[in-house]
């Protein structure tokens, strides 16, 4: 019989697998999701619980909305294959609904540890990927590096954008293990780290996370309402715009958003291909079906059905809506839209009562890729969107 302390270190164990979840291979995954899981279970049998089921409806109803359009759907493999990948999106609310109070207090305990154990492993991450490249392509690494992590590296093979997302939740974790550090060998290595890792993002240079990263940063800096804090982001602000105004490459990738246009008439940017899907695409799938939607099932053939006919581009390379929420009003309409608003207002809300900024910055900055990616159907997007979500939900800055 597994006693109360065994059990309790056994979920403390699993939830550091989770903050080290990037460094596991694809496969592997799955497996850690499961033991977190199961000591989630085991723990709330041998203690006492209530479970939150406001909270878990609340969390999870986006995602019980797409189950239930199924019934509308006539490509179920598609849709039952959709809902797996998503999974995440039922099964964090579920075990974090549910967890005792007294794991909820030593989750906060151990925050500030757990969330730099996961800085370092992005940070290890990157610079491991990186050697492994650089002995290939040595003096052509930097404009190969995006490629290669993406197709080259087998069971670790992840897209640029959602290591970019990684690097950013880092940073984002690195603002407040830096406020509460007391060492000055703790802030050294933070901001070590975040040279690295902010030399990453740069390399790999996804506008979504950036600017996300950006928005994230500036509400951190307004909320600590420190003077000179402030005019330490005004400088970083001034840099910044320097940088993108002369360096040909950032200039490049920024000024597309200034200049977008449809694929008709414009070159096929990240930018123009959005646009694309956005205006002569989803616009009119989502007149057509507004309240409900096609279906987790149809609404991918629904968007190819479009492209089929007035977008050869996008329909041989199978784009997807490129934003989060054009996918939910196409898939499930307004009423699953709605519910994944109310969700995160809910949280949002939550978050400013609590003054918990963790959460609070946690959401604006995938809220804010969201509008770039539909990172909620990749399992390197939903996975972590969903876990530090509940995860941030329940541990409060105020009880550390």
């Amino acid at each position: 019989m597994i006693t109360k302390n065994a059990a309790r270190k056994f979920f403390l164990f699993s939830l550091i697998l989770m903050f080290l979840l990037p460094i596991f291979p694809t496969g592997i995954k799955p497996i850690v999701i499961a033991v977190f899981f199961f000591s989630g279970i085991l723990g709330c049998y041998q203690n006492q619980f209530k479970f939150d089921i406001y909270g878990f409806i609340i969390n999870s109803s986006v995602y019980i909305v797409m189950v239930i359009s199924l019934i509308y759907s006539n490509n179920l493999a598609y849709g039952l294959k959709a809902l797996e990948t998503m999974s995440s999106l039922l099964v964090f609310p579920f075990i974090f609904s549910m967890l005792p109070t007294n794991y909820i207090s030593e989750m906060a305990s151990k925050k500030r540890n757990l969330m730099f154990i996961y800085v370092i492993s992005i940070t290890v991450l990157n610079i491991i990927f990186f050697l492994y490249h650089f002995g290939h392509y040595k003096s052509t690494i930097i404009t190969h590096y995006i490629t290669v992590t993406r197709t080259a590296q087998g069971v670790y093979n992840i897209h640029p954008i959602y290591m970019s997302m990684h690097i950013g939740v880092a940073i984002i974790f690195s603002f407040f293990l830096f406020k509460k550090a007391s060492k000055k060998k703790e802030k050294y290595i933070l901001i070590l780290m975040n040279i690295i890792l902010i030399t990453f993002l740069l390399i790999i240079l996804k506008k979504g996370s950036i600017i996300g990263l950006a928005i994230a940063f500036t509400f951190f800096v307004f909320l600590q309402k420190n003077t000179k804090l402030l005019a330490a982001y005004l400088v970083i602000i001034a840099v910044s715009t320097s940088a993108v105004i002369t360096s040909p490459i950032l200039n490049k990738k920024f000024s597309e958003i200034l200049s977008i246009e449809t694929l008709d008439t414009g070159d096929e940017t990240s930018s123009n291909i959005r646009y694309t899907i956005f205006k002569n695409h989803a616009l009119n799938l989502i007149k057509d079906s507004p309240v409900i939607g096609y279906g987790i099932g149809d609404y991918k053939d629904e968007l190819l059905k479009s492209y089929k006919k007035s977008s050869p581009f996008l329909f041989s390379n199978k784009y997807n809506t490129h934003n989060q929420y054009l996918s939910f009003l196409i898939s499930v309409g307004f009423i699953g839209f709605s519910l994944f608003i109310v969700f995160v207002l809910h949280n949002i809300f939550k978050a400013f009562k609590l003054k918990n900024q963790e959460l609070l910055l946690i959401l604006v900055f995938y809220c804010f890729v969201m509008t770039t990616e539909n990172i909620l159907e990749r399992e390197d997007g939903v996975i972590f969107f969903s876990f530090f979500t509940c995860f941030f939900r329940l541990v409060k800055d105020k009880k550390i």
